[in-house]
């Protein structure tokens, strides 16, 4: 007898081979091992050649000392066996999806092509699941609204939290839900053919995996390619029935269930969470609106009594919006700081007027202060910036890059790395002699910002700001969650469901710091800057200075960084253009 398991992400599949075929299928739910043994017990007992393929079968075919197969290796079994017409094969599960060309020599199979997904959770069923939730709909109702739609909403292709702040901003707009449904559809299907097929697809196409069963997806795969798209009635269980046919290493069903079931895992406790210093929060919150806060931050050893020059750092970025004020020599008055929501030039007309009337000594800060020069950075720069220029006085425009570095001197002139982490974007600064020399920013993956972490935070049902860091701080054994997607590491986070909530909480910290080192980081130097919201995540924080074994210097406004660097970066420009005058 033969036993093919394809664990996979979402789902475990065993097919037994015995003059037939019997197959189980079942949600993992987070538990891999356990999910395995419930299936095998289904079986009659008795010897059998074991195979393990699928995400979640590496772990199960360690701890059963049996040799992994791989995916290609157990679908491409499985096609030669049962479809050796098809040509093409798409395999599309929850985080993973492979395309294979393929054709035949001599009777036989040709690998001609073959490309995977990188670990992006924008590339399997783990998006479409991930966006029901999002949108209060069964997955059921969220295909069938995806595939009635006449129109579906344009989503960005890259990460699949991108993909959900875009998701934020078609509600905002009022777009119907199900061509937000068709849209994430949509999304999924063009990854695939863009990124994945890259024009290589030869008829006739088979689908295999999980998302056959999405028949929005379908349809936009067909679209995609401009093919027909055969869903073959085995379409769910040929990986697995291909690994029981490649199968060759002999157990006793009840060794392996008993085997299975006597394993312990051992949650990581190689790391400690050891803070080297407190961050004090710098803000008042003055409003909230629909659950986002808008806040203030304001020097109070600076006495704004009379008439002041000053100058106006903007910073208008993809989740927030931020405005300092600094006077003549410098020194920070106030700043704000509140969400964009997709609507950057409201989002800067609302700071700018909440600017104008923050009331200091009796006066509004309009009546006290003259703009000398205004500077503007951030994704939303240069529409921003056309907006508060005035006729002959166009504002200064500067990238991200080079406002966070003027921003980390600003506070450490002997700063040579900086790390920011945003909603967003994650970006990473070598500075030489006050200049920037290298940087690096995330590729288009959330896992290394704040997004992911909020995200996981309203999960866990805790405050991303008053109860995560005090939780993480408390670890005694953080969660292994390795660094990956962050759509992965949250489905990771699900097998450590029974762990304590610090454990889980610390195990996030780390994940976020490990993905920003290897993915982002490059040369790390002596004086290291931190900035950025979530720099006032202490766990964060402390997970930086463990794993680099150094001290973490934190700003006083670490969320301002960028509009107060633009602010110096504009006060520079005042200075030379007066010097140019003088010269004139």
């Amino acid at each position: 007898m033969k036993l093919g398991l394809d664990i996979g992400a979402g789902n475990i599949t065993a097919v037994a081979l015995n003059n037939g075929l019997r197959i189980i299928r079942k949600a993992i739910e987070g538990k891999p091992r356990e999910r395995t043994v419930e299936v095998l017990q289904q079986f009659e007992d008795g010897e059998y050649e074991v195979g393990v393929t699928g995400i979640n079968g590496k772990a199960i075919a360690e701890i059963l000392e049996i040799l992994h197969t791989p995916n290609a290796v157990a679908v491409l079994e499985g096609i030669r066996r049962y479809h050796p017409d098809a040509r093409s094969v798409f395999d599309i599960g929850k985080e993973n999806s492979s395309h294979y060309s393929i054709h035949y020599e001599d009777g036989e199979l040709v690998l001609e092509d073959f490309a995977t997904n990188p670990l992006c959770g924008a590339g399997g069923g783990a998006l479409i699941e991930k966006m029901a939730r999002r949108l209060n709909m069964s997955l059921e109702e969220f295909v069938q609204a995806a595939y009635d739609a006449e129109v579906a909403a344009n989503i960005s292709a890259r990460c699949a939290v991108f993909a959900e702040s875009d998701v934020t901003h078609h509600y905002q707009r009022g777009t119907k839900a199900d061509g937000i449904a068709a849209g994430l559809c949509q999304v999924l299907a063009r990854n695939f053919v863009n990124g994945i097929c890259r024009g290589k697809t030869k008829e006739p196409i088979f689908l295999l995996g999980g998302v056959g069963m999405n028949k929005a997806v379908v349809r936009f795969l067909k679209e995609g390619t401009g093919k027909e798209v055969i869903i073959p009635k085995d379409f769910l269980y040929l990986k697995a029935a291909g690994c029981a046919h490649y199968a060759r290493q002999r157990f006793e069903l009840r060794d392996v269930i008993e085997k299975l079931k006597n394993f312990r895992k051992d949650v990581c406790g190689l790391l400690s969470l050891k803070l080297l210093e407190g961050i004090r929060v710098s803000y008042e919150v003055i409003d909230r609106q629909n659950g986002n806060e808008v806040t203030l931050s304001v020097n109070r050893d600076y006495n704004l009594s009379g008439r002041t020059r000053v100058y106006l750092g903007l910073d208008v970025g993809s989740v927030s919006t931020k405005a300092v004020l600094l006077d003549e020599n410098g020194r920070f008055i106030l700043g704000l700081y509140e969400r964009t929501s997709g609507k950057p030039l409201d989002a800067v007309t609302d700071v700018m007027k909440r600017l104008g009337n923050i009331e200091l000594g009796g006066k509004k800060i309009k009546e006290l202060v003259d703009v000398l020069e205004a500077g503007v950075t951030g994704s939303g720069r240069e529409i921003a910036a056309d907006w508060i220029s005035v006729p002959g006085k166009r504002a200064v425009v500067k990238n991200e890059i080079t406002a966070q570095a003027q921003g980390a001197v600003y506070f450490f002139p002997d700063a040579d790395t900086v790390f920011e982490i945003g909603g967003q974007d994650s970006k990473y600064i070598k500075i030489q002699d006050g200049k920037v020399v290298d940087n690096e920013m995330n590729k288009v993956c959330a896992a290394s910002t704040g997004s992911f972490l909020e995200e996981q935070a309203k999960i866990l049902g805790i405050s991303i700001k008053g109860d995560f860091a005090r939780l993480a701080l408390a670890s005694r054994n953080p969660c292994d969650l390795s660094e990956k997607c962050a759509v992965f590491m949250a489905s990771s986070l699900l097998s450590y469901q029974d762990s304590p909530l610090e454990d889980r909480c610390a195990g996030l910290a780390y994940a976020i710091c490990r993905n920003y080192l290897n993915r982002v980081a490059k040369e790390v130097g002596q004086n290291v800057v931190f900035q950025g919201a979530v720099a006032f995540n202490q766990a964060v924080v402390a997970g930086f200075e463990t794993l680099l074994e150094k001290r973490i210097q934190v700003p006083k406004y670490p969320d301002l960084t960028g509009a107060i660097g633009i602010a110096m970066i504009a006060k520079q420009s005042y200075k030379e253009k007066n010097e140019r005058r003088k010269v004139a």
